[in-house]
């Protein structure tokens, strides 16, 4: 169990934690999270941390798009982007049957905080019914539009 965001989430007993508020359960996704004081905050921080990974060597955007989501019991937009990885960091995930990584970068007020999250999976990982990994699934729902 890890407190995420003043709430009790279950990790897998493989899980891994690569940071302060960063967690990686392999073949069940990857997140990390930041609390800041105000929306603004939290958005100018995901912000930057896409603009990191699109223009990171190596990686190739293969598509970006808003879609609507649950997170946190919160209905809001997340940036979904779907990358290509090249070069050696490519050698290293392919061992691993790797090819694409999808990631959401969210940011809104959940529990009275300002929260920034990018969560992420591969195209390899345990995907659920609901077509995210089961680490994310606990934090979001992917918001399908009724016609």
């Amino acid at each position: 169990m890890t407190d995420f965001a003043g709430r009790f989430i279950k990790l897998d007993s493989k899980c891994v934690w690569r940071n302060v508020n960063n967690i990686q359960c392999p073949y069940y996704g990857q997140m990390n999270w930041s609390i800041h004081k105000n929306l603004k905050s939290a958005e100018n921080y995901i912000r930057s941390q896409f603009e990191i990974t699109k223009f990171k060597k190596g990686n190739k955007v293969i598509s970006e798009e808003l879609v609507a989501i649950e997170f946190e019991g919160t209905k809001t937009k997340a940036k979904k982007v779907i990358l290509d990885i090249k070069g050696i960091n490519s050698l290293l995930i392919g061992l691993s049957g790797g090819k694409t990584l999808t990631i959401y970068y969210v940011s809104c007020k959940v529990r009275s905080n300002y929260i920034a999250c990018v969560l992420s999976f591969w195209n390899n990982d345990v995907i659920t019914q609901n077509g995210i990994s089961p680490l994310l699934e606990q934090v979001m729902k992917i918001q399908t539009i009724r016609k």
